[in-house]
Order: C-alpha cells, then sequence, then structure tokens
C-alpha cells in the first residue's frame, strides 16, 4: 500500500476520490505504511477526532501526510519521531477495524513558511517550547502551516491514473456476467462502490456473458492517464451479449509533477535563455541527477539492511515465542504427568480401601458362621442331654420295678421304707426334671437372644443399602445459535448437545431444547419447574448471548430485538427467575452453569444496550453457579485458527472434568476453572471462570 504498493497491478480506492489529488488506498486490516520517499518523521499522532497522521519532512519543502480513520497499530519496529528515513522504509500498519477494507489516504504539500525548514521533531514543541523559539504558537499551528500550502496531485508523482465502471439502463445487477480488468476478475460489488488505481498505460477489460454453457467474451482496451479518471461503461449489444465501451473521461485538479527527493526544478520565467549557460544548467542538472542516482542506490541499499535487520529481529522474537511455546508444552507435560501420578494414586487408595471393605465383609461372615455353628453345637448338647434324661429316668423305671418285686416278697417289714425311698426318688426325679427344664429355658433365651442379634445385623444391613440410593436428577440443556436480529453464534448448540449426552451417562434425566425463541425459552422453564420435586438434585446449563443490567443477569432467545433495556428485559430470561424456581420446588442441589460470557451483541453504530459479559451473582443455600467467564471478561469459543474443536474452551473442559469418578462437584468446578485460566493464558487472554457456591455438602457426577 502506499507508494511501495505502487507496482501491485489494481489498487482499490473509493470511488469518491478518484477524480482528486490525493490517493486513498482500500487495504486490507493490518497492511504495512511505508515511507514514500526520503525525509524524516516529525510528527505521528492523531490529526482530528476523526483522523490520525504521519508526517514527513522531505527535501526541498514539500510534505507528505499519511491519514487513517483508525488509529495507527503499535509495534516495536515503528520508528521514533526525528529518525530520518528512506524510501520504502517501513512505518506503521494500519489497524484493522470493523470494515473489510481500510481507507489510508496520501497527500503531498509544498511547503510555504521557511520556518518549517528547521522543524525535525513536533513532539519536542511540547516538551522543550521549540514552538516559541521557531516563532509557532503551538504544533497545531505548524501543522496548519504546512497544510496552507499548495498541494500537489499525488497520483501524477507515483504515475499512476483511475479507472472506474457504470452500467447502461438495459444492464440489470441480476444479470449473468463477469469484468475482468488486466487479467484480474472484478467482483460487482466492487465496481459499483470502487474505482482502481493502475500505473499509467494500456490495459485489456474483458466481459463474459450469456447464460447456461454457450458463453461469449467482448475484449476492449483502457487507457490509463495520471491527468484524471477512465470512466468505463457497460453496455448491451444487439446480439445481448454485454461489453465494455469508452465513454467518457474526467479530467483532475493536478499540478506539474513535483519530485520528492530535490526541490522545484522548475525555472523561474525570467531565467536566461543563453545556449552556453543553457548547456551549464544541463549538464549541472546531469550530473545531479548521477548523485541522485548514486543516492538513491545507497538508500535501497540502507533500506534493505534494514529489512534485513528487522527480518533478523523478527527471527529473534519467533525464536523467543518458540522458545515460551517449549517451555508452556514441557510445563503442560509435566501437569499431565502429576495428573496421572495422581489419578494413580487415587486408584491405588481406592484398591485398598475396596480391599479393605472385602476383607471386613469376610470377617462379619466368618464370625455369622461362628454363631451358626455354636448355635447347632449348643442345640445337639441339649440333644444329648435331654437323651441321658430318658435314659436315666428309664433306668430309674426299672429299678423301682425290681424293688417294687422286692418290696412284695418283704411285704409289711419293707412297705414302710419303700414308701420312704419311693418319696425320696419321687423328689429326686423332679429335681432332676427341674434341673433339666431350667437348663433348657435357659438355652432357649440364648437362642433367641442370638437370633433377635442375627435379626438386627440384616436389619442394618438393609438400612445402609438403602441409604446409596440417589436423588431423582434433572437437567434442562439449551443452546442458542441461530439468532435473528443480533450476531449469530457457532458453538452455542454443540456445546448443549455434548453436555446433554454426558448428563445422560451420569443418570440425569435430561431435556435438551435448542435455538429457542422468547415464547418456547420460557414454555421449557414452566415445564421443568413443574418436572422438579423436592429433594431433586437440578442442573441447568445455558449456552448462548447474555447480557447484564446493573445487578441482574438476562439470558437471551433467539428471537430478542433489543430495540430498548426495557423491550430486552420483557423479552429475555432473567437469571435469578430461574434460581428463585428452583428454591421454590425444595431442590436439594442446584448447578446453573452459564456460558454466555461473550462480546455485547447490542453494541453496534446506533445501539450500546448492556455491557460485555455478565454481573455477578448470589445463590441460595443448595445452589451453585458459574460462569464461564468472570465480570467484563468474555468467553473463548476457539484458542486460534488451527483450533478444530466443536466445543468452547468452558464447555470442553467441563466436559473432561464431571466425569472423572470420585470427586465432588464442587471440586470438579474449582478444577475447570484452574485449567481454562491456564489455556487462556496461552494464547494471552485472561479467562477466569466466576463461582457463587452456597451449597451444603458433597455432591458428585460419578462417585
Amino acid at each position: 500500500m502506499l507508494p511501495a504498493a505502487s507496482d501491485q497491478r489494481v489498487i482499490h480506492i473509493p470511488r469518491s476520490t478518484g477524480g482528486e489529488k490525493s490517493i486513498t488506498f482500500l487495504v486490507e486490516p493490518f497492511a504495512s505504511v511505508v515511507s514514500p520517499a526520503d525525509g524524516v518523521l516529525i510528527y505521528k499522532g492523531p490529526l482530528s477526532a476523526s483522523e490520525t497522521a504521519l508526517v514527513l519532512s522531505h527535501e526541498g519543502g514539500t510534505y507528505s501526510v499519511i491519514t487513517s480513520p483508525f488509529e495507527w497499530e503499535a509495534s516495536h519496529f515503528v520508528p521514533a519521531t526525528g529518525v530520518r528515513l528512506t524510501q520504502g522504509q517501513f512505518l506503521v500498519n494500519a489497524r484493522g477495524g470493523s470494515s473489510v477494507r481500510i481507507p489510508v489516504t496520501w497527500r503531498v504539500f509544498r511547503g510555504v513558511d521557511d520556518r518549517l525548514g528547521s522543524v525535525r521533531d513536533l513532539d519536542q514543541f511540547i516538551e522543550t517550547g521549540q514552538a516559541t523559539q521557531l516563532g509557532f504558537k503551538n504544533r497545531s499551528d505548524a501543522l496548519n502551516r504546512i497544510f496552507s500550502g499548495k498541494e500537489t496531485n499525488t497520483k501524477q508523482l507515483m504515475n499512476l491514473g483511475a479507472v472506474q465502471f457504470d452500467f447502461g439502463n438495459e444492464i440489470s445487477k441480476q444479470d449473468d456476467f463477469s469484468v475482468t480488468l488486466d487479467k484480474k476478475e472484478i467482483p460487482l460489488v466492487e465496481q459499483i462502490f470502487e474505482a482502481f488505481l493502475l500505473p499509467v498505460g494500456a490495459y485489456d477489460i474483458a466481459v463474459t456473458s450469456g447464460g447456461g454453457f454457450f458463453k461469449t467474451t467482448k475484449k476492449n482496451t483502457v487507457f490509463v492517464t495520471a491527468t484524471g479518471t477512465s470512466k468505463q461503461w457497460l453496455q448491451r449489444a444487439r446480439s445481448g451479449d454485454i461489453m465494455a465501451v469508452m465513454s467518457d473521461f474526467i479530467p483532475g485538479a493536478y499540478d506539474a509533477p513535483l519530485p520528492l527527493a530535490s526541490a522545484d526544478a522548475v525555472p523561474d520565467e525570467g531565467e536566461s535563455k543563453n545556449p552556453i549557460e543553457k548547456a551549464n544548467q544541463d549538464r549541472l542538472a546531469a550530473e545531479e541527477r548521477a548523485h541522485e542516482q548514486e543516492r538513491q542506490a545507497q538508500a535501497i541499499k540502507a533500506a534493505e539492511q534494514e529489512r534485513l535487520a528487522q527480518q533478523a529481529q523478527e527471527a529473534e522474537r519467533l525464536a523467543q515465542v518458540a522458545a515460551e511455546k517449549e517451555k508452556l508444552r514441557v510445563a503442560e507435560a509435566a501437569r499431565v504427568q502429576e495428573q496421572q501420578r495422581l489419578a494413580q494414586e487415587a486408584q491405588a487408595k481406592e484398591s485398598e480401601r475396596l480391599a479393605q471393605e472385602a476383607k471386613t465383609k469376610e470377617q462379619e461372615r466368618l464370625a455369622q458362621a461362628a454363631k451358626v455353628r455354636e448355635q447347632e453345637r449348643l442345640a445337639q448338647a441339649a440333644a444329648e442331654q435331654e437323651k441321658l434324661r430318658v435314659a436315666e429316668a428309664a433306668r430309674v423305671q426299672e429299678q423301682a420295678r425290681l424293688a417294687q418285686e422286692a418290696q412284695a416278697k418283704q411285704a409289711q417289714r419293707l412297705a414302710q421304707e419303700a414308701r420312704t425311698q419311693e418319696k425320696e426318688r419321687l423328689a429326686q426325679e423332679e429335681r432332676v426334671k427341674n434341673e433339666l427344664l431350667l437348663a433348657a429355658r435357659q438355652r432357649d433365651d440364648e437362642l433367641l437372644k442370638l437370633r433377635q442379634q442375627l435379626a438386627k445385623l440384616e436389619d442394618e444391613k438393609v438400612s445402609k443399602d438403602q441409604q446409596t440410593i440417589y436423588a431423582t436428577r434433572r437437567a434442562l440443556v439449551i443452546g442458542n445459535d441461530s439468532y435473528r436480529q443480533v450476531t449469530k453464534l457457532v458453538n452455542a448448540r454443540e456445546d448443549a448437545r455434548a453436555i446433554a449426552e454426558s448428563l445422560q451417562q451420569v443418570g440425569y434425566q435430561v431435556t435438551l431444547k435448542l435455538d429457542l425463541t422468547e415464547k418456547d425459552m420460557k414454555a421449557a422453564l414452566r415445564t421443568f419447574k413443574g418436572q422438579v420435586e423436592g429433594g431433586d438434585e437440578v442442573l441447568v446449563f445455558f449456552a448462548g448471548h447474555g447480557v447484564q443490567f446493573g445487578a441482574a443477569n438476562y439470558l437471551l432467545p433467539v428471537d430478542i430485538a433489543g430495540e430498548s433495556e426495557e423491550q430486552i428485559k420483557d423479552e429475555s430470561i432473567q437469571l435469578q427467575r430461574v434460581l428463585d424456581d428452583m428454591s421454590e420446588k425444595k431442590a436439594k442441589f442446584t448447578l446453573a452453569m452459564i456460558d454466555a460470557c461473550r462480546d455485547n451483541p447490542f453494541k453496534t453504530v446506533n445501539r450500546n444496550i448492556g455491557g460485555r459479559g455478565l454481573a455477578p451473582t448470589t445463590a441460595a443455600t443448595g445452589q451453585m453457579v458459574i460462569f464461564s467467564a468472570g465480570a467484563g471478561q468474555q468467553a473463548l469459543d476457539k484458542l486460534g485458527p488451527a483450533d478444530k474443536s466443536r466445543n468452547g474452551l468452558f464447555t470442553r473442559i467441563f466436559l473432561k472434568e464431571m466425569q472423572k469418578p470420585g470427586v465432588s462437584i464442587d471440586k470438579v468446578v474449582r478444577n475447570v476453572r484452574n485449567e481454562v485460566v491456564g489455556m487462556a493464558k496461552s494464547v494471552g487472554h485472561e479467562q477466569v471462570p466466576a463461582i457463587y457456591d452456597q451449597v451444603v455438602g458433597e455432591f458428585y457426577f460419578r462417585r
């Protein structure tokens, strides 16, 4: 761009500047601006409320003024004011704006104030009072004296002319045709709104038209001069084909060419016409041209050396960047290795815990088996004692029978003795029977106690098993991409689908909704509120646009219009309402995940409603709220052009962390925040997810 870019075959300019003295280039964002000729950079800064300027002083009392509606891009290669420059030396980069191309204008003035020849740095006017010493009021006064000089035709200095296109009334913009200027196809929108700068000369224009397979090409030649603008008319021939014809030439305001590297060489009207003197002047002019060519060669050599030095500096910077990236890669590898080590330790601890539980259960099983065996032993002992009792009773009865036979022989003599012995025997049998009955009752009591203890152990086991039953888990997942009147998004629906799938895997009853209007979004929230019951574990995920008004945050449906603050509040969903609904339903645990921290969708030329990101919020008891970025921050969707992930940075990390078993939810969200901060810093971005936690107890995605 600018003079160094004049070797390009087609240069875009705004159509309105095609016949003026200055040159306004339409350049890509961040294009380089270089010195148009040898000189000194005397000023770099704002020219007015709408323009930023570079001012260069050249030999011979001429000045270059390069302006842009945007500030210049900061760079350590930018030369300081007061530095002598050579033609083609790098000055600044044009800063990118919202336009596809950026206008940069170059004008040249002849000086009319001899005091300006002593100025090398207008910034010194403020620090040293140089303006007063040279007789200027201030820096603005000196700049105005430069602009009051006679303006020179800049296009003639570069030997450039302008070409623009116009259409005949019989041609419609819906016609199927294409225009090629100097082997470069010119899109229809550029033909309508832009003119084109080319070096002076003749160029081919080819127009291809005709529907379907049968197309024809008509060629014409356009002559480009530096004294005005060539207007090319596109007309329809009798055959129906469209062709270019020379129709008009618009002369521009111009002066005689003025060299930037030397003083004005045009002789005065009263100059002598003596042939000898003229020959001497021609000789001196030839010598001056030779010196000038040598000086230009030296300037080109110096510029090349400067370019090589800049390339070396850039190579050194790239090497430093590569070293920093290598450090980050090594640190990331160490972090991953440490995570793997911690995971292995956690797995070992979990294995040890399971082994201890198995050992405890085995001990309980052995104790229970021992109790059963003891019961069987006591029952067998009781049976043996009962057999002995029956045998003893039989033996006693047999002795009694024998005694009775003996007593029958003894008759009266032994009758009294027999009765006495019989009484003693019966008393003895009664005592033995009572002792046996007491022992049997004691054994029955012991068996009853053992049965009661066994039943208690069984009840405790059933109660413990019942405690591991999870509460009902419900989730509402919303992803809005296709906004109709504000900026569309690209990742919200994919983020919502991925979150919904992962929540189903860990036991949530998931309601997934995509691209909801205001009516559908409010209906989905009402339906979900009706499904939630007391004691449920609830998760609400929203990916899309959100804005803040004061201390309140609003989630936007896809049909939001946003003509005023009150309209946005009426047509969107207030986040606090969702949280209050879950508190009203007495949900045991509520997690709200809001990935809506992006640039304000209403920040346009005519509207500036709300602010970037979301405002800090509060959570009720049992609730946790996490925003993908903190107040005033922007959440990243991509880590750069090479990032091929279909999910935003916050969501992709959350999906990974929530699948880890045995990690409580509050630890999951804090691990997500730490990893998001690190990855955002790796690409020079600040993103710190905000967490608002009022949860009592521990909750898990996976146990």
